[in-house]
């Protein structure tokens, strides 16, 4: 009856999903165990257990390694130095917003959330004229190329000045991933793809960082939906009668 007393603490850090699995598996084994007590009597009974309990605790382990498996893609993943929103015409002219301004945080959900005006403005190369804006990309730095880089993404979301959401993607029916491509760096396991966090949907990047226009990073993008917010759904983001807002939850997944 040994098994009865495992305590799920004492089984390696593989997340709240992995524990869940654990204690689903010992309890179902607990269930067989008994069936087991109630066939087997006497020196029959005697005979046997030890060669039951073996297995038991066999696939114990075998379930925990797989568990841990799971979780081994992000073992070797590095705390990013940044995360930063930008912004490109279909031509490429583009302007990147300022690092989130927050203490980076790893396993822990963050928001970034930046209002798109000048002095939010990381590097500009369309000197303020932030017209006809097609391409939405998120970029992750690190501290050198080749650096491996996990982190989850959720409710990406524009707002206009009066707070009115003007689109949010959250990936919640598992399926709708919106289009991206990797705009920078080289994707790894299950990168771009919907994976689940404590029960939540969302998108993951997962890459190695590439040096490229003098900062080490990868980076996604996506295509804008139309601008519900314009008559002809246009992103203007240089109209003062305007004010247009970043945001979007990261969460940094070391292990």
């Amino acid at each position: 009856m040994a098994l009865f007393f495992l305590n799920i603490r004492d089984f390696p850090d593989i997340g709240k999903i992995g524990k869940k699995l654990i204690c689903i598996i010992i309890m179902r084994i607990g269930k067989i165990q008994l069936l087991f007590y109630a066939f087997f009597e006497g020196e029959e009974f005697m005979k046997n257990r030890r060669n039951f309990m073996s297995l038991t605790l066999l696939l114990i382990v075998l379930a925990a390694s797989l568990l841990m498996v799971s979780a081994a893609p992000y073992s070797e993943s590095v705390t990013p130095e940044f995360i930063q929103g930008a912004y490109y015409t279909s031509s490429y002219q583009c302007f990147y917003m300022n690092e989130d301004p927050g203490e980076a945080k790893n396993n822990k959900w963050q928001t970034y959330s930046l209002p798109i005006k000048k002095e939010n403005m990381a590097y500009d190369g369309m000197n303020g004229s932030w017209f006809g804006m097609k391409l939405l990309r998120i970029k992750v730095g690190s501290p050198a190329p080749g650096d491996s880089v996990a982190v989850y993404i959720d409710n990406i979301k524009m707002l206009n000045e009066k707070g009115d959401v003007l689109f949010c993607w959250d990936f919640n029916d598992g399926k709708e991933l919106h289009g991206p491509y990797l705009s920078q760096g080289t994707g790894l396991d299950s990168n771009m793809k919907i994976v689940d966090l404590d029960g939540e949907k969302c998108f993951l990047l997962h890459g190695k960082t590439k040096s490229m226009y003098g900062n080490n990073g990868i980076e996604i993008q996506w295509e804008l939906p139309m601008n519900p917010d314009h008559k002809k759904g246009l992103w203007i983001f240089s109209d003062k009668k305007k004010e247009y807002t970043l945001q979007f939850d990261y969460y940094y997944a070391i292990q």
